[in-house]
């Protein structure tokens, strides 16, 4: 639903840490998370192009 129906997103865990991101069409998954380790089984359930790299949250940048 996400990636149908949004333009921009963000999605946080905990209010700190960015799993993924989508800005302007690009999707992005946080390859520092543990959920994003297999870039096979997303790629088996994605049809857009996505890259995986460490996404730093701006609220733990202070």
């Amino acid at each position: 639903m996400l990636l149908n129906e949004s333009q921009d997103a963000l999605l946080l865990f905990n209010g700190e840490r960015i799993e993924f991101q989508r800005l302007d069409g690009q999707l992005v998954f946080n390859s520092e998370s543990g959920y994003w380790r297999d870039k096979d089984w997303l790629k088996s359930r994605l049809e857009i192009p996505f890259e995986c790299r460490p996404l730093p949250s701006p609220l733990l940048s202070f």
